[in-house]
């Protein structure tokens, strides 16, 4: 009777033994990727810093322009920010107002 209970109890702790094991080394394999993962991830948000500040150096107007410069014969003009349009009303309006102080500027020229 004690035999058999000894019997069970050192059964029963061996299979918890093996259970616990069992669950460690599945954490520590767990742990792993996960820091394989976060290493990876950090990476690439480095890679996306490096891209993000060379395309603002690549597509500066100043950069651009030295470039065209450099390769192209015609002769580009750069243009100031109150000249760029954010729709096509801005633009009609604009080229509206540039044809009305036209044509009042012209016709007091004419009357002088």
């Amino acid at each position: 009777m004690f035999n058999k209970k000894i019997c069970v109890s050192g059964l029963i702790f061996l299979i918890l033994l093996i259970f616990t094991s069992f669950i460690k080394n599945e954490t520590r394999l767990l742990e792993k990727k996960i820091y394989n993962l976060n290493h990876k991830i950090s990476k690439l948000r480095h890679e996306l810093h490096d891209a993000k500040v060379e395309y603002s150096y690549l597509s500066s107007p100043k950069y651009l322009f030295n470039k065209l410069s450099e390769f192209s014969s015609e002769k580009y003009v750069p243009r100031s920010f109150s000249e760029i349009y954010l729709s096509l009303s801005d633009l009609l309006e604009h080229q509206y107002q540039k044809t009305k102080i036209n044509v009042y500027y012209d016709e007091e020229k004419t009357k002088k």
